[in-house]
């Protein structure tokens, strides 16, 4: 069983995994500890550590992976724009309030259904779109 960097579980939007890592750490362990005590090492049972850290991590993982890419396609200028457009006393007290760099689904959440969803969707384009869809679901343009 693999956790932390080695198995791809840093945080796309900051290079980090103390959260994450430790998240998968404490399920690795206690998989690991289930499966000794029951004589079952095999692949096949340790793999449910697999499943469950992918369960409460993968959709934040995911969204990260999908800003990530977003804010890296963004030349100065668009970015400078996005970054001036969220410069407003409400988005700025949603962002104090709910921003959460372990899990950014909640901020983007908050601010997708805020008074200010309108002007959001303007400075994101169709990204907003993008971050909830099921995955393998076609991607709108």
């Amino acid at each position: 069983m693999l956790v932390g960097d080695a198995a791809g579980q840093a945080k796309p939007t900051s290079g980090g995994g103390i959260y994450t890592g430790a998240f998968a750490a404490k399920i690795a362990g206690k998989v690991a500890a289930n499966a000794a005590l029951e004589g079952d090492t095999s692949a096949k049972r340790l793999s449910e550590y697999d499943h469950l850290w992918r369960k409460g991590l993968g959709k934040e993982l995911e969204i990260g992976m999908k800003i990530h890419d977003y804010m890296g396609k963004l030349e100065d200028r668009q970015l400078n724009d996005l970054i001036g457009s969220l410069n407003t006393p409400s988005i700025l007290n949603t962002i104090t309030e709910y921003g959460d760099m372990d899990h950014p689904s909640v901020l983007m959440r908050k601010l997708m259904f805020s008074g200010n969803s309108l002007r959001l969707m303007k400075a994101f384009g169709t990204f907003l779109g993008t971050l909830f869809e099921e995955p393998g679901r076609a991607q709108r343009i």
